[in-house]
């Protein structure tokens, strides 16, 4: 009988928000490549323009790990590459249901992280991880249903 109380409120916690729906939780990743190398503006990093000429100096490995500090793992490619990664807050990976409010079913596995690529001392990538919303769908009231396709966390 108990739980039959619950009823009214889940109905009322749609009707009045005016939407249900669910999104997953996944890790994606983004990077930028650059020929020329990146520079540093602050704590920005920034690909080299082909087309402009910059009196900045090109960021080494020596430069990114006196700004962001000593890398928490440090590896080879099969090509001769050095790669730095920098761990960050935990990654979360499930799903995000919506019946008037977010309920996230969601684990902790792992971290968010950036990796950084050298190519003889020059820094020639980088590609940043994190735990995204993707692939959110829902509906309101009005039974309008839609679709986003990435939220960042």
């Amino acid at each position: 009988m108990n739980k039959l109380r619950l009823v009214p409120a889940l109905l009322a916690a749609v009707f009045l928000s005016g939407c249900i729906g669910a999104g997953l939780l996944r890790e994606t990743g983004n990077s930028i490549e650059s020929e020329k190398g990146f520079v540093m503006v602050g704590k920005d990093i920034h690909p080299i323009d082909p087309h402009q000429k910059t009196s900045q100096e090109p960021v080494t490995e020596k430069i990114l790990v006196s700004i962001f500090g000593q890398p928490d793992k440090t590896f080879a490619s099969d090509s001769g590459t050095k790669i730095l990664r920098y761990n960050e807050d935990l990654s979360w990976r499930g799903v995000v249901l919506f019946v008037g409010i977010p309920i996230p079913l969601a684990l902790p596995v792992g971290r968010n992280h950036q990796e950084f690529y050298f190519k003889d001392g020059l820094l020639v990538e980088h590609h940043w991880f994190r735990g995204w919303l993707r692939n959110f769908a829902g509906c309101n009231i009005s039974l309008e249903c839609w679709y986003v396709d990435t939220y960042e966390l």
